[in-house]
């Protein structure tokens, strides 16, 4: 058992991310059976809202002020607060409309990790799985475009076609295609392959939120929680956020 400060330090490096992957898969293990770790992270995470949505009352009581103040002034400068009230709440909507794309893309930036295909299994075809091979290395090294055009030679009546389509979803979203990505993502999902079947919903589940479509979002979220997944935790991080 940590002492509180290395409990601390733990909790601060996993919301900020800083943690590798295998200490934050041992992170959340712990979060599930340790009482006091799990309740620890819930008040530092609540403290970290607190005060990222300090700023925004902050802002929105200066306009407040600035708004009752300029009711007080002489009626020669009335039209002047006209203009005033126009711009300022011109400038309110612009705000709310840049910090909510930005939490949207804060919110994946914090969750969304590159999928780093380890193994692949063979499926009937030779050919088809030299295209899912030479897919995956073109991935890896970040030549996308090609990656998709390898998937793509992928026969739909293939036994690898669900990987295929998987592993195109994953390349559009490395190219910020969510739209397409999320396209993919349901096939998959529907197809109820057991090997991508929560990765499908989990990628899904960030992909529609980058296309701002929060409620598909959600439900796919609040899936990942109900079938107790892998996701679960930070599924039910993102859902707290976005409710």
């Amino acid at each position: 058992m940590k002492n509180n400060f290395e409990q601390t330090i733990l909790i601060e490096k996993y919301l900020d991310s800083e943690l590798s992957e295998s200490e934050m898969k041992n992170f959340e293990k712990q979060l599930e059976t340790d009482v006091d770790l799990y309740n620890e992270y819930i008040i530092q995470r609540s403290i970290r809202r607190t005060i990222a949505n300090k700023d925004i009352i902050e802002f929105s009581n200066k306009l407040q002020e600035i708004r009752i103040h300029n009711k007080k002034r002489k009626y020669n400068v009335i039209k002047l607060f006209s203009y005033s009230s126009v711009a300022s709440l011109i400038i309110i909507f612009c705000c709310l409309y840049i910090f909510e794309k930005q939490s949207n893309e804060q919110l994946y930036n914090s969750y969304y990790k590159k999928f780093e295909p380890d193994i692949v299994t063979r499926g009937s075809s030779q050919y088809e799985d030299t295209y899912i091979s030479k897919g995956i290395f073109e991935y890896r090294k970040g030549n996308y475009k090609k990656a998709l055009q390898y998937f793509n030679e992928v026969s739909d009546t293939s036994d690898l076609s669900c990987a295929a389509i998987y592993f195109s979803a994953l390349t559009y979203m490395e190219l910020k295609d969510f739209k397409n990505a999320s396209l993919l993502l349901t096939k998959v999902e529907e197809s109820k392959n057991i090997i991508f079947y929560d990765d499908a919903f989990w990628y899904n589940g960030l992909s529609l939120l980058m296309c701002n479509n929060i409620e598909e979002a959600k439900k796919r979220f609040k899936q990942l929680i109900k079938d107790n997944t892998c996701y679960k935790i930070k599924a039910e991080e993102i859902i707290d956020e976005i409710n």
